[in-house]
């Protein structure tokens, strides 16, 4: 079901078809777990991770009822949570709708790319059920409390262009452009290293929680941990050598 492939430091996960909640996003689910596993028991880690769906809709078709809702298991939460502890920065290209637990996902990557044409939200009190991985948590992160309790609580699916004027969805472009311009945005993450990236992607993240002298704290950390790395070696020979660096994700 889940397809996974990797090339020039990026690892693809790739779900050919949206599927239906139920029996078959729980198997996705677990795919998407043990996929989010393999990664992170990596020495080295990618530049990047990218999550691609084919069809008319991102991974799972959208729920249209509270039995829909009820469908997705609890592994669809430890898969959005997995995805969401990678270490890499993840990029979710949304080709068609994200609505429910396929919005979820989507949040918990670090960037959205998505189709012009998609529809993306958390409709799910429209059926007395609230989003249950992640999506209140990562919502009101991403745009505030007010700007995410319009949202919930009037259960408002938004089109691509209106998230990306809320800051939900970063870029946008045509469906049939979308792996085109997904490529654009990887190839910026392959010019960065590997541990920096990930390291930049950590600070922000745990920023959320910390008061912000433990956050300066821990970016002082994270820089002085980064001149130990091969990441900042190899940016000193190309210095020196007049090239540009040659980051390995292995």
């Amino acid at each position: 079901m889940l397809e996974v492939a990797e090339r020039n430091q990026v690892v693809y996960l790739r779900v050919p078809e949206p599927v239906r909640l139920g029996e078959a996003s729980t198997r996705l689910a677990w795919e998407i777990t043990d996929a989010c596993a393999q990664i992170e028991e990596r020495d080295r880690p990618p530049a990047a991770v990218a999550l691609i769906s084919g069809g008319g809709a991102f991974c799972v078709v959208a729920p249209r009822s509270a039995a829909d809702c009820d469908a997705a298991d609890p592994a669809w939460a430890e898969a959005t949570a997995a995805l969401a502890r990678l270490g890499p920065p993840v990029v979710a290209a949304v080709g068609g709708d994200a609505v429910g637990p396929a919005w979820e996902l989507a949040l918990a990557c670090d960037l959205r790319l998505a189709a012009a044409e998609a529809h993306l939200g958390s409709p799910e009190v429209r059926w007395g059920r609230i989003p249950a991985a992640g999506g209140t948590q990562r919502l009101a992160r991403a745009l505030g409390p007010t700007a995410a309790l319009r949202l919930l609580l009037l259960g408002e699916v938004l089109a691509a262009p209106a998230a990306l004027e809320l800051g939900l969805v970063h870029r946008l472009a045509p469906a049939s452009e979308l792996e085109a311009r997904l490529e654009e945005l990887l190839n910026g993450l392959r010019a960065g290293a590997p541990i920096a990236l990930g390291y930049a992607k950590e600070a922000v993240h745990r920023a959320v929680d910390l008061p912000l002298a433990d956050g300066l704290r821990l970016e002082a950390d994270l820089a002085a941990l980064l001149q130990t790395t091969r990441d900042r070696a190899e940016g000193i020979r190309a210095f020196l050598e007049r090239r540009p660096p040659r980051f390995e994700a292995r």
